[in-house]
């Protein structure tokens, strides 16, 4: 399917290749997610780019949902805990 693309792709052909909703495009295009760029007011993909992003791992359902791993997450995998950061008690006025 990714040959019968032109090279340069809008966001509802975006939306086509990757199997999501032209809202949800528009939303990843908005959060950053995809790599893209603006010509005027126009959006535009490169088909390329979206292959080596899908390749890349930047498809999985994580990275589209927004959903990011902490160094918290990271931690309690290595230890069992859940690690709470410091915080300083204020200074009274």
């Amino acid at each position: 399917m990714a040959e019968s693309l032109p090279d340069i792709l809008n966001v509802d052909q975006a939306a086509q290749f990757l199997h999501v909703s032209r809202n949800t495009a528009y939303e990843l295009v908005r959060r950053g997610v995809l790599p893209h760029a603006h010509v005027g007011r126009r959006i535009v993909l490169s088909r390329q780019q979206l292959v080596q992003w899908v390749e890349s791992g930047g498809g999985s359902k994580d990275h589209l949902l927004g959903i990011h791993h902490s160094a918290n997450d990271h931690a309690r995998a290595q230890t069992g805990r859940q690690v709470v950061p410091f915080r300083r008690k204020r200074a009274r006025a």
